[in-house]
């Protein structure tokens, strides 16, 4: 489908309560020896001695309370209102695949300044990908890895200072070139 070409991990790791985000997500981890054994033998009524292969401990799992746009996410089309060229606005899931899946350029913004616009004449470069001095065939990621960034927050961000410590991309980035 599309020869050889080469896969960038963008994302950016769960943190509990992590400062760079507005609604930051909770992490309740849950350990072999003690709440996962108990789980285990509440749901399916087993001793200790009847997990042989993990010699008598459950399971370790991990709850995760967040929301959508926790860590590494993209925009749905609903994100933005109900209804997106006179339809239905889509929910990320019923978005296809192959949306995201495709050649493009990735476009390193993490040194840019909190609040400050990326645009194409602010001198992003493309981490792979074709040139940003022609038009892109067909997507543009950027990566905007807060934890490398010097403009990352040291405290807990508010939702109303969000807006204005964040990466931001203005309408005319986003439909540039």
């Amino acid at each position: 489908m599309f020869g050889k070409c080469r896969l960038i991990d963008l994302s950016v790791p769960l943190e509990h309560n992590a400062v760079s985000e507005p609604m930051p997500a909770q992490i309740r981890y849950i350990t072999h020896d003690a709440e996962g054994l108990r789980q285990m033998q509440q749901l399916f009524g087993v001793k200790s001695e009847d997990l042989a292969w993990s010699n008598g401990l459950g399971w370790a799992i991990e709850e995760i309370q967040a929301i959508t746009h926790t860590g590494t996410h993209v925009d749905a089309p609903y994100h933005y209102g109900p209804t997106s060229e006179g339809r239905p606005a889509r929910r990320i899931d019923e978005l296809p695949l192959d949306w995201f899946l495709a050649p493009g350029a990735v476009l390193d913004v993490r040194l840019k300044p909190a609040g400050r616009p990326t645009t194409p004449s602010s001198g992003m470069q493309p981490l792979v990908g074709e040139s940003v001095s022609k038009p892109i065939t067909s997507r543009i990621s950027m990566r905007r890895s807060w934890p490398s960034s010097p403009s990352i927050p040291t405290t807990p961000m508010s939702p109303t200072a969000w807006p204005r410590r964040s990466p931001r991309t203005p309408r005319q980035s986003a439909q540039w070139p």
